[in-house]
């Protein structure tokens, strides 16, 4: 009899143990994007990337004293989505940060605030950003940045 309700306690607290971690690993659904990433100014995560992509435009270089062009990199465009996993309907404010090798902020863009973004909604249409110039030729990769507004 002892032994039953022994056996009977460790069958219930190893599946209240199974349970939990099938909640846990439902709710981690970060996603890497190359050269991409997602930065928030807040403890508890507010969104996530549903979808990121960095197309550099490559054009040539010429110059009098060159044998030949040089290949460079005319202009950048970021497109990427937002998923809101607050938990609640939010307002947020996004800024795309471009940056060198050496870790040397390039150029920042600031994109359109976003409002009334639904709970557990992902963003339909992708959001793009452009750099150009000289800025997009040493710009190797990007941090999107998120805050909360009111």
């Amino acid at each position: 009899m002892k032994n039953k309700l022994i056996l009977l306690g460790i069958s219930i607290i190893m599946t209240i143990a199974f349970l939990c971690g099938c909640q846990e690993q439902a709710v981690t659904t970060e996603q890497q994007f190359e050269n991409i990433s997602l930065y928030e100014s807040v403890d508890s995560p507010l969104v996530e990337l549903a979808r990121a992509s960095m197309t550099p435009k490559y054009g040539y270089l010429f110059e009098e004293d060159m044998v030949e062009p040089i290949e460079i990199v005319e202009k950048i465009e970021v497109t990427y989505r937002l998923h809101n996993i607050a938990g609640r309907e939010l307002n947020i404010s996004r800024t795309i940060e471009f940056y060198d090798e050496y870790d040397s902020l390039v150029a920042t863009l600031e994109d359109a605030q976003l409002r009334n973004f639904p709970s557990d909604y992902t963003e339909s249409m992708d959001n793009s950003v452009t750099l150009a110039g000289e800025q997009a030729n040493n710009a190797k990769y990007i941090k999107i940045k998120v805050r909360e507004i009111e």
